[in-house]
């Protein structure tokens, strides 16, 4: 009886620490991660691919020119023929692109720098651009798109030479503003450290004689080839592993899904760890690593549509997202990890008692919420299937919030779109004279687009990413929540629901980094998010929403709007 007493004991608080973890875990918002460091996946281009760096000196003396240039240009590209005497030819066409931008100096229209100043830094390659990281923070990161340049040739001092029409030069100083575009004819120049330089430079060539492939998909495809081989050719380094009694279980190759980005690289788990080796050595530590006690849950995931993800959550709220080749790699991964004796916490929830904790108040409106996103399959590291939460408040400008008042509350019965009468009746007339297949709104209540419309002031570096390194117009970018609100009802083109950051923070309401968000065509400044009349402040604003949504109106209609947005 003793021993029966004991297990049932255990048993018994083993339950209750597992509904205690629940109910901590549907409290978590996890916001979109900031970069570790200046140079991020975030600054290439949608679909690009990060290949390499180098450590390289680059030398900040070069010359522009705004004239006729089609002489030197192709001086520069007769080097870079094949059975050539490159390097003669490339000292003629620096000789002669040097006396064109001289004479052109002459005239005052531009500027010379002889000075031989040189950058330390890391210079990146990718499938669409060569990229500089300097190390002074105070000099931007400069980006040369292949299809921006003339050639690439190695130089008579042994160095790389890039000659670009256009460059782009982003974070200076380490901020956070839209992309400088500098718009000439130059010829950079780079002293590459510890290369092979030839065959080197020949690389680099074919990368760029495939961005001006004009079969597009047949250079896409190539470079993809180019990836795969990189990636199947990667190996765990087993250096990293932390204990040598460690047995392999699991070893496979894998994307890291994050917000905008995939990160290509290496799956290993142990008896004790899971690894995770990047391909591309862009954080600081080159294999991330965790307890297999600190998982708590694990959750099967779409990516991009496919069933082929997995989400991995830690007691210390982080959580990895990695997409595999297929469903069935996916399915065998997940069985694995679950049966670890390691992950003795891992959670299996009751979707019936999550419900009923629900009804009888046991957790919050913000917790069941949270969790119906989570089960739903909806990610923080996926902004295509961003965690969704509901307009609750219709009043945004009365001095105080009446949370006792029927009318302050939107109502949860209907969709965004069907919230306005009159946009609603204009919306069924065009469905009724559209022909098949016909639909009714245009957009969706969350897209990548409107949850980087919330948390541009947060995260700039992802609008910036989204926009193509500018920000959006001014007159369209989050300025009041007042104005939101009045587009939400009003414009067809605006069927928004809100994000968890609403009930959770109110950090994102500010413009802590001092951005130039612009300015709209009232003239008027974009700087924080104007609040309405009954908020003192961003924190007191999220604060009244929190209320409102565990007001009792809210708890006795949200089921509708459950219904609307997850399905019966």
């Amino acid at each position: 009886r003793s021993v029966e007493r004991r297990q049932k004991q255990k048993q018994k608080s083993k339950k209750a620490n597992q509904t205690n973890t629940n109910k901590e875990m549907y409290l978590c918002v996890h916001t979109l991660p900031r970069p570790k460091s200046r140079f991020s996946l975030l600054l290439l281009q949608e679909g690009e691919l990060y290949f390499e760096d180098r450590a390289a000196f680059f030398c900040l003396s070069r010359t522009q020119h705004h004239v006729d240039v089609e002489s030197p240009v192709k001086g520069f590209m007769q080097a870079l023929t094949p059975g050539r005497n490159s390097s003669a030819l490339l000292q003629q066409a620096q000789q002669k692109m040097y006396q064109n931008s001289c004479a052109v100096c002459a005239g005052g229209s531009c500027q010379l720098d002889l000075a031989r100043r040189k950058l330390k830094g890391r210079l990146k390659v990718c499938s669409e651009s060569i990229m500089f990281d300097p190390e002074d923070e105070r000099y931007p990161i400069y980006k040369f798109m292949l299809s921006d340049m003339h050639g690439i040739a190695l130089g008579p001092e042994d160095n790389l030479v890039l000659l670009t029409s256009q460059h782009f030069e982003m974070k200076e100083n380490n901020a956070n503003m839209p992309y400088r575009v500098v718009q000439a004819c130059i010829e950079h120049a780079f002293e590459v450290k510890f290369t092979a330089m030839q065959p080197f430079v020949e690389s680099l060539q074919s990368l760029f004689q495939l961005s001006k492939e004009k079969d597009r998909w047949a250079a896409k495809a190539q470079l993809q080839k180019m990836a795969d081989e990189r990636e199947v050719a990667l190996v765990f380094d087993r250096t990293w592993l932390a204990s040598v009694n460690e047995k392999t279980v699991v070893e496979t190759t894998v994307k890291q899904v994050l917000p905008l980005m995939l990160n290509p690289g290496r799956l290993l788990i142990t008896n004790q760890r899971l690894y995770f080796q990047p391909l591309n050595h862009v954080e600081a530590y080159p294999v991330e690593k965790y307890s297999l006690a600190a998982v708590v849950r694990v959750e099967k995931r779409r990516h991009q549509l496919c069933h082929t993800g997995m989400e991995i959550f830690f007691e210390n709220e982080a959580s990895l997202f990695f997409c595999f080749s297929t469903a069935m790699e996916r399915n065998s991964v997940y069985e694995t990890l679950m049966s670890q004796p390691e992950a003795g916490r891992l959670l299996r929830d009751d979707k019936t008692d999550m419900t009923l904790k629900w009804q009888q108040r046991e957790i919050t409106n913000f917790q069941y919420l949270m969790y119906l996103n989570n089960i739903a399959g909806r990610s923080f590291n996926d902004l295509t299937q961003y965690p969704v939460f509901p307009w609750v408040v219709a009043d945004y400008t009365s001095p105080v919030l009446d949370l006792t008042n029927p009318d302050t509350f939107r109502d949860l019965s209907k969709p965004i779109g069907a919230l306005n009468p009159a946009r609603l009746e204009k919306f069924l007339q065009r469905f009724n004279d559209m022909p098949e297949p016909k639909f009714m709104y245009g957009t969706h209540y969350s897209t990548p687009g409107y949850v980087l419309y919330y948390l541009v002031r947060q995260a700039p570096e992802y609008m910036l990413r989204l926009q193509n390194g500018r920000f959006d117009h001014p007159d369209r970018m989050f300025y009041g929540v007042a104005d939101t609100w009045a587009s939400v009802l009003a414009n067809p083109a605006d069927l928004k629901e809100l994000i968890p950051e609403f009930y959770h923070r109110g950090d994102f309401l500010a413009n802590k980094e001092n951005l130039d968000l612009g300015v709209k065509s009232n003239r008027t400044r974009l700087n924080d998010v104007v609040l309405p009349p009954w908020a003192a402040s961003a924190d007191d604003f999220v604060y009244q929403l929190q209320l409102a949504l565990e007001s009792d109106y809210v708890s006795a209609n949200l089921h509708h709007w459950i219904d609307l947005i997850f399905g019966y």
